[in-house]
């Protein structure tokens, strides 16, 4: 019963089409005019031409054999179709410019509004991603592009009834025009997916590219409508629409090949990620967030460059680690690095391209901590994933095929646990130590707990030290550590950030029973150099020593 209907829609499409060849033949079309469709209908002859030379992949390019492809997005047919229903709205304007009356006016500037939203959704895909965030089914764009096209015929008939009945070969070519689409666009498509059979399966690519050519067509047709109303004869009347849709297509093709090397050599963060022995590189990142908080979305943009021509199509898999023991806590998975759709296998050398998903963080996330965003790049199954060892980066490898490209911060809730000790002591490095606990004695364990707070975005990683000295000022114990043991470093510390740092330091079995002095400092490991530290009066710690109190340890 499918295959019935499918050859019933495409005899009634063939039919569509022959009608409006008539009707703009049986009358004389301004010469700007006619130079304009035939010049739109020989572009869609090329565009069917070319596109059947992705039947023989052997014979082209991966680029070309995506480029080409009229089933496919961000192609050269969709920039076709995009900046052709661009210029039905612009034209769609010109006409609501020439009409006198106050609803004919509207009307057309509604139609305009109309197609140019169109020729928006055409190359950006915006019904899916609508669809998507509001959690419907994919398949409910058909039924609301097919309610808002009857809503359109009927208001048009309405329309040419009360007001523009002078305009008959005008409408009868709108209508027309947004049959094929409808029928082509929305009807076909599906029944060609439905009428799987033996005979339709071995046409089944041809069908596919025949739904794609005919909604050109359709468009086609409706512009010609638009272009008869009222004998938009002049050149002048169609420079302003031919120029838009000029102007349309300029910014869909920066859009896709220079945007992204902008983004990269301005906003993104640098970085080199070599892979396939340097045919394709990581050269660039950014976040949507410099922290992270649990049950929360990060937004992550990554910009590759391929060097050569890619023999495949490649995965990438965003991913998030704890520090410093790198266990994995969240991922997320990009199918054939497909950035805006365009496939890794037809990536241009040279050309830059960007890459966007959103990692969702867990709700149960630990905090305060910092985690690696980690990249991997994979082929094979999803079952069975295979990683591309990174040739050379001068970033951390958590994995041979895993690089981290950012540590970010999870500083969670501020702090709020009552301290036995007020303090205000300020670090160069930006930061201040506002309160601590200190016991006053201690057996086998000392546990102290820290309260810190930043001032600004700490740029170095410290390391801190808890001493305990005798009266004599020698050092009888002590620990080194980062603050949170390496879980959470003062680099990753945000501005505003007021978290609480509890240590257990072992006390030695051969530490004699007694009072000592406990102090405390941070230093960078690199050059063993204390950050510098004032005092709540401003003035300089000496020795940048933080005195914290006396414990006494039990025998």
């Amino acid at each position: 019963m499918a295959e019935i209907i499918l050859i019933a829609v495409l005899v009634v499409l063939a039919i569509l089409v022959v009608v409006s060849v008539v009707l703009l033949a049986r009358q004389p079309i301004a010469p700007p005019v006619r130079n304009l469709l035939v010049g739109l209908a020989l572009v869609e002859i090329a565009l069917l031409v070319l596109h059947t030379t992705t039947w023989a992949d052997a014979q082209i390019t991966g680029f070309w054999d995506w480029f080409f492809d009229l089933d496919k997005e961000f192609t050269l047919g969709t920039l076709f179709s995009s900046v052709q229903f661009v210029l039905i709205g612009l034209v769609a304007w010109v006409n609501a410019a020439r009409s006198s009356q106050r609803i004919p006016r509207l009307y057309w500037g509604l139609v305009g509004a109309g197609f140019i939203f169109l020729g928006v959704d055409e190359y950006f895909i915006i019904h899916e991603r609508i669809f998507e965030g509001l959690n419907l089914p994919g398949e409910w764009w058909r039924y609301l592009y097919a309610g808002g096209g009857g809503v359109l015929l009927l208001l048009s008939i309405y329309v040419y009834w009360r007001w523009l009945r002078q305009e008959t070969r005008t409408f009868v070519l709108l209508f027309i025009g947004l049959g094929v689409m409808g029928l082509s666009g929305v009807a076909l498509e599906k029944l060609v997916w439905n009428a799987r059979c033996p005979g339709v399966d071995a046409c089944f690519d041809q069908l596919l590219v025949l739904e794609e050519t005919l909604e050109v067509v359709g468009v086609t047709i409706a512009l010609a409508g638009l272009l008869v109303y009222r004998r938009m004869t002049s050149t002048p009347s169609l420079r302003g629409p031919l120029v838009g849709s000029g102007l349309w297509a300029v910014a869909l093709v920066v859009y896709l090949w220079g945007l992204p090397v902008l983004e990269a050599r301005t906003i993104a963060e640098p970085l080199s990620v070599e892979f396939l022995d340097g045919e394709l590189e990581l050269v660039g990142y950014r976040l949507s967030d410099q922290t992270i908080d649990p049950g929360a979305a990060l937004g992550v943009t990554l910009y590759w460059q391929a060097h050569a021509p890619l023999p495949e199509n490649y995965n990438q898999s965003v991913r998030l680690f704890t520090r410093p023991d790198a266990q994995q806590v969240a991922q997320i998975d990009l199918e054939a690095l497909d950035v805006e759709h365009v496939p890794s296998r037809a990536w241009l050398p040279g050309t830059v391209m960007r890459s966007h998903v959103q990692l969702d963080v867990p709700a149960t996330l630990s905090t305060p901590a910092s985690y690696w965003l980690g990249v991997r790049l994979w082929h094979g199954d999803w079952q069975d994933t295979r990683g591309v060892e990174i040739s050379e980066t001068a970033n951390r490898l958590l994995t041979p095929d895993v690089v981290a490209v950012a540590s970010l911060a999870a500083a969670g809730p501020a702090s709020d646990t009552p301290l036995n000790t007020e303090a205000n002591y300020t670090f160069a490095d930006g930061f201040q130590l506002t309160g601590y606990t200190l016991p006053e004695s201690a057996a086998d364990t000392l546990t102290v707990t820290f309260q810190w707070q930043a001032q600004r975005d700490v740029e170095r990683g410290l390391t801190q030290f808890v001493h305990a000295l005798n009266a004599d000022g020698e050092q009888v114990f002590g620990y080194d550590q980062p603050p949170f043991n390496g879980r959470f470093p003062t680099e990753d510390w945000p501005a505003g950030m007021q978290v609480q740092d509890m240590w257990q330091i072992p006390v030695p079995e051969d530490v004699p029973p007694g009072d000592y002095l406990i102090y405390t400092g941070l230093y960078d490991p690199q050059t063993i150099q204390r950050s510098a530290v004032t005092g709540a009066d401003g003035q300089p710690v000496p020795d940048n020593l933080i005195y914290l109190g006396t414990v006494t340890v039990e025998g």
